[in-house]
């Protein structure tokens, strides 16, 4: 078997988690049902009485806003020594 293409196992332990660390996930959204005005915090509409009140939120439970997450982040990043350059498109 010729082994000189193979990645280490480490390297490729390394590299799958950091993508799964740098995958974005969907934002959580407070939704409201209007025939009893129950809450729920989901990704997605439940069904079709109900209706976004609120969101965007980084957790399940609706309760980290996403742009404070954010925030946060690039501070974490900041005082880790890694710079973010790239700028969102106006």
């Amino acid at each position: 078997m010729n082994t000189k293409h193979l990645i280490p196992a480490p390297a490729l332990l390394f590299l799958f988690a950091t993508a799964a660390t740098a995958a974005e996930t969907a934002p959580w959204y407070l939704w409201d049902s209007a025939p009893d005005g129950k809450t729920q915090c989901a990704q997605f509409s439940p069904g079709k009485d109900w209706v976004k009140i609120e969101g965007a939120y980084r957790n399940s439970s609706c309760s980290t806003r996403q742009r404070e997450a954010e925030e946060r982040r690039h501070k974490f990043l900041k005082v880790m020594g890694i710079y973010i350059t790239a700028r969102p498109g106006k």
